[in-house]
């Protein structure tokens, strides 16, 4: 044993104080890594719902694909086969605008012959 019962009691009580810093600072420490930790479970329960979410549009893109993959399509014209009925039809009107001009001149010459009847 030691000389000075006064002084292992000091020596005592330092180690005891020692140890209560230390407890202390490991309690902050072990606060900080359990904020740490809620921190990081909090992000990841973020990052887990995106993910989720993005899986859910990913698979209602690929439902949407497979179903316009099921639409059938209607056969694409050639397009000088359009531009083939679109003169068609311009012959056509060209043609009735001729014929309403001809209707429009013999309805002149009869409203004439006919004026030229009265007068007689």
């Amino acid at each position: 044993f030691r000389d000075d019962p006064s002084q292992v009691i000091e020596e005592i009580n330092h180690k005891i104080r020692q140890l209560r810093e230390e407890s202390s600072i490991q309690r902050q420490n072990k606060s900080g890594l359990e904020n740490e930790v809620k921190d990081i479970r909090s992000q990841y329960n973020t990052e887990k719902k995106k993910q989720q979410a993005i899986k859910r549009k990913l698979e209602n893109v690929r439902n949407r694909i497979i179903e316009l993959d099921n639409v059938e399509e209607a056969p694409l014209q050639d397009v000088s086969a359009m531009q083939e009925e679109l003169q068609q039809y311009g012959d056509q009107i060209q043609k009735i605008n001729e014929e309403k001009e001809q209707l429009a001149e013999k309805e002149e010459t009869l409203k004439q012959e006919h004026e030229e009847a009265n007068r007689r």
